[in-house]
This record gives C-alpha cells, sequence and structure tokens, in this order.
C-alpha cells in the first residue's frame, strides 16, 4: 500500500516537472502514460525517469529564448493578432518569429504574415545549435533568391 502512494506521489512530481519543462516533454508524458502502456508502475516510472534525464540536456525552451531577445529588443511578446495567432516578439519596427534553424522555411512564412498582419517589417531570430549551419544556409539562399524583406538574428542555445 505505502509502495503504491509512494510511486503515485513520484508520478505526480514527474507530471509537474514535465509541464514546467514545455510542451514536448508534456507529449512525452502523455504517450508514455498512455499509449506506451509499461507492465508495471516501476517500468513506467523508469521511463519517466529516462526522459527527464534527456530533458535536462535539451537546452532551454523557445519561449525563454523569446523572452531574453525581446526584452532586450523592448518588444511585446505573444503579441496576439485579430485571427488569434501569436507574433512572438513586436516590437517598434519588426514582427520576429524566434525558431529553431530545422523550421527555418516555417519561420519565412510566419515572419512575411504577421509582417503583413501588423504593418511591420519582418523578423526572424534563429536558436542556433550544433547542426545549424545548413539550415541558415537555406534560409539566407531563399531570403536572397526571393528578395524577401527579412531581417535574420541569431542567438546561440
Amino acid at each position: 500500500m505505502h509502495r503504491s502512494i509512494a510511486i503515485g506521489c513520484l508520478l505526480c512530481a514527474v507530471a509537474f516537472v514535465l509541464v514546467a519543462i514545455g510542451g514536448r516533454c508534456r507529449a512525452l508524458f502523455l504517450t508514455l502514460t498512455r499509449s506506451v502502456r509499461p507492465a508495471n508502475q516501476a517500468e513506467r516510472v523508469l521511463a519517466l525517469l529516462l526522459l527527464l534525464s534527456t530533458a535536462a540536456h535539451a537546452g532551454k525552451h523557445e519561449s525563454e529564448y523569446t523572452r531574453e531577445w525581446c526584452s532586450a529588443h523592448s518588444g511585446e511578446q505573444e503579441y496576439t493578432l485579430a485571427d488569434m495567432t501569436r507574433v512572438d516578439c513586436l516590437t517598434k519596427e519588426y514582427a520576429v518569429e524566434v525558431d529553431r534553424p530545422g523550421r527555418w522555411a516555417e519561420s519565412i512564412g510566419q515572419a512575411l504574415f504577421y509582417a503583413a498582419s501588423t504593418g511591420r517589417r519582418a523578423g526572424i531570430v534563429m536558436i542556433m545549435g550544433a547542426d545549424s549551419d545548413r539550415y541558415m544556409r537555406r534560409l539566407r539562399m531563399a531570403i536572397r533568391a526571393h528578395d524577401l524583406d527579412i531581417t535574420v538574428w541569431t542567438v546561440i542555445e
């Protein structure tokens, strides 16, 4: 009886930490607890601890980079547009999308849409990690090839 209460408390604590870490981990937590169905509670706890150890090394969440960059540029974070989409950071001059380089193409579309919706210039902040160079080349090539008015900044992961 006491063991199952302890395991239940541990699962609650793990769930709380996962919620604090962010969406990707929440989705993995739901997958582990709903669809994978480990054979017993001990296996479930071990799987969640493995997930936590992996998440601890994943770096900051995109929202942290957005908050830091937006604050440094006197912008408004998560500005909501009329269609309920959200600009990551709206400054006096730019509507900015913050993303990781693997999503370079989506970033172009979002930045252009946010700029058109706000009357500001388009901007993209790329969170640079270990394998970012090839995506940045693609981003810069697309911007140059189509003469897009998009300013790109980088932050180091």
